[in-house]
């Protein structure tokens, strides 16, 4: 039986996605890849609902998440008695993980 978790966002992931967005753009001096990196985060995100339970964790009780095709990953957490999901931040895989904590 699969389990549904509520997917509940810190706020700081969507300066996160706007700053990866905002280079994408200035790179390519298009909009394409930056909406495309938005959906690639969106579909990513939508996964936790079913499958949270598949990353290992990594650090802190914190799992990570891969969106494919670029080289970011969702740091989350789980609270299995209450089936949440907390998405902590969103970061390049180049990024210092201790950076969310601040």
């Amino acid at each position: 039986m699969t389990r549904n978790f509520n997917v509940r966002y810190n706020p700081q992931i969507y300066p996160d996605i706007q700053k990866a967005v905002d280079f994408y753009v200035e790179q390519t001096q298009s909009n394409e890849l930056g909406q495309k990196f938005v959906n690639n985060v969106e579909n990513t995100l939508a996964k936790l609902r079913h499958s949270v339970l598949h990353y290992q964790i990594r650090y802190d009780n914190i799992r990570l998440l891969p969106t494919p095709s670029f080289p970011y990953q969702a740091h989350y957490r789980i609270d299995e008695e209450n089936n949440t999901v907390f998405v902590e931040a969103i970061f390049h895989t180049r990024e210092n993980p201790e950076k969310w904590k601040k």
